[in-house]
């Protein structure tokens, strides 16, 4: 039987030692948000800016709640950075997650942690958790809010 080993196991056995980046080990940080949606905001061009990454944390996923935001039809939101002078980044950088039904009640939806290509991304600077929202039957949100939290990892 054969022993595989990971990145990390890899680089802490080798001789020489290879040293782990900051964002490989640390702490696990929670940012909490919460947004009021007025129910003028449109559907495919705002973006809401939603919580502070620091420069060089890995993102490890969060949670969407929301209330009943009257769009015809199930609609994407899309998650991702964007430096925080606002020019650059991807805010797309996590799959656009479908929200069964947000115009049809509440819901909450777990992100990051449930699709492989989201889970670890590195943040290269100062940058906002960033989400709009795609593919609305009606155009525009009802009044209404959504809340959540993304949790990160900072090296020490």
């Amino acid at each position: 039987m054969a022993t595989v080993k990971s990145d990390q196991v890899t680089n802490i056995t080798a001789e020489p030692r290879t040293l782990l980046q900051p964002n490989e080990e640390g702490r696990v940080y929670r940012a909490y948000f919460s947004v009021t949606v007025a129910g003028t905001e449109t559907i495919d061009t705002d973006v809401w800016e939603l919580a502070r990454l620091p420069k060089g944390v890995r993102v490890l996923g969060g949670r969407l709640i929301h209330t009943d935001l009257g769009s015809a039809g199930d609609i994407d939101i899309d998650l991702g950075h964007r430096p925080v002078d606002g020019t650059g980044g991807d805010p797309d950088a996590f799959t656009a997650t479908a929200i069964a039904g947000l115009g049809a009640g509440a819901g909450q939806i777990s992100w990051g942690d449930d699709v492989v290509g989201d889970f670890g991304v590195e943040i290269t600077e100062d940058s906002y958790l960033v989400g709009s929202l795609l593919d609305g039957g009606s155009g525009v949100l009802q009044a209404g809010s959504f809340k959540g939290y993304v949790d990160y990892l900072l090296g020490e």
